[in-house]
């Protein structure tokens, strides 16, 4: 399981990446932590429903879609190559 804050998200991260405990690039799920108060608004928005973009923030997404309330708690996060569109 890897902690996140609130900022997090999948562009970018060293947590996502080859480098993961894992130590393979072909992941489709992990599973996270997320911290409380990530309902308030930041510098990072939330892009699509059910699918983001990779530079959504996660914790915050998962909120979005009732995943998560938002005192935090445990997330599955799964990865998928990007799509075209997103809702």
């Amino acid at each position: 399981m890897i902690t996140l804050s609130c900022l997090d998200k999948v562009a970018g991260n060293p947590l996502f990446g080859p480098n993961l405990i894992i130590k393979t690039p072909n992941f489709k799920l992990v599973i996270a932590k997320c911290p409380t108060g990530c309902y308030k608004p930041s510098k990072v928005g939330v892009y699509g429903t059910g699918i983001h973009t990779e530079d959504s923030s996660i914790c915050q997404a998962a909120i979005v879609d009732g995943s998560m309330p938002p005192t935090g708690g445990v997330i599955g996060i799964s990865i998928y190559i990007g799509l075209k569109n997103y809702d």
